[in-house]
């Protein structure tokens, strides 16, 4: 029924409008007319529902797929380390106390001798050689000094110090010396040496200022400091040893002998042995238990001397 009615209305209002497009027609002026009218707006009738109707259908919601879950790496804590458990603190025990026990000082034992042996087989075995008494600023080869280990000459065995000068100052000191030690410190000892020397002097020989073996006199000494050599005030090298001059004796150097050998023919080598046992003297022992022994020639003969100390032997007994 409300679909007629719209129908009716809309058609009427068409015929009123194409009757006054006619009579305006005639007029001088002639007015536009709109191009074409617009339909009549059409009234929707909204029907009643009924109590019966069925529901809108509500649309199927979206199928959402869901995103994959990440596998998450399992991570394994790291343990935390153990808080240490401090030990409980122990009480020290009180220490025992002791009473100190004084301990007497042992004191070494030094025998009453002691023996110093050399023979010189193959070496000088530390001995050391020196000359005196002659001017400070002479030259070596003028006085032709010479020493040290050598082997024995032919016809004899084995080996010894060589000692050579030429006497020029008449009264020239030719000595070696060497330090032991072992001994008692600080002790006085009585002292027996025993020398072996090679010479080629023959007896009843004459030379220049004396004879070349009877005044080239051998001398055994010790002494408790080192012997040296030094420049005196008349320009001369003394040792510091007191050996006394030429045969006479020292406080610290004793003569035993002189070089002359009566079996020596030409110039071969003999060999000579000379002790001090009609003459023992003494010599006391340093702070350390250390002495410094020492033989030696003092010649007044005015020429050149040559010998070999093939053997010495000290024996050192402690005084009573």
């Amino acid at each position: 029924m409300g679909i007629i009615i719209r129908n009716v209305l809309a058609s009427g209002a068409l015929a009123i409008v194409l009757v006054a497009s006619v009579a305006c027609g005639n007029e001088t002026e002639t007015t536009n007319a709109p191009t074409s009218i617009p339909n009549a707006p059409v009234v929707t009738v909204t029907p009643t529902p009924e109590p019966t109707a069925m529901p809108t259908p509500v649309p199927d919601a979206p199928t959402v797929t869901p995103t994959p879950i990440l596998e998450v790496p399992v991570v394994t804590p790291t343990p935390a380390p153990a808080t240490p458990v401090a030990e409980p603190t122990a009480v020290p025990e009180a220490p025992v106390v002791v009473p100190t026990q004084v301990v007497e000082p042992i004191s070494p034992e030094f025998p009453d001798q002691a023996d110093y042996d050399y023979s010189f087989d193959s070496g000088d075995e530390g001995w050391s050689t020196g000359f005196a008494d002659y001017p400070a600023n002479a030259e070596t080869d003028f006085y032709e000094l010479d020493g040290g280990f050598r082997i024995l000459p032919t016809g004899l065995n084995g080996g010894g110090i060589y000692l050579q000068g030429n006497n020029h100052s008449d009264d020239l000191f030719m000595f070696v010396t060497k330090q032991i030690s072992g001994l008692k410190p600080l002790t006085r000892y009585q002292v027996a040496a025993q020398i072996e020397l090679a010479t080629n002097v023959a007896g009843g020989l004459i030379g220049i200022g004396g004879s070349p073996g009877a005044s080239v006199f051998v001398k055994v000494g010790a002494s408790t400091t080192e012997p040296t050599v030094a420049s005196n005030d008349s320009g001369l090298l003394e040792i510091s040893v007191d050996k006394g001059f030429q045969q006479g004796d020292g406080s610290e150097m004793f003569t035993i002998g002189n070089l002359e050998h009566e079996d020596v023919i030409g110039d071969e080598y003999r060999l000579k042995t000379l002790d001090n046992s009609f003459s023992p003297f003494t010599v006391s022992s340093d702070e350390n238990g250390r002495a410094w022994l020492i033989v030696g020639t003092d010649s007044g003969f005015e020429g050149l001397t040559a010998i070999y100390l093939s053997h010495i032997d000290y024996n050192l007994t402690i005084s009573k």
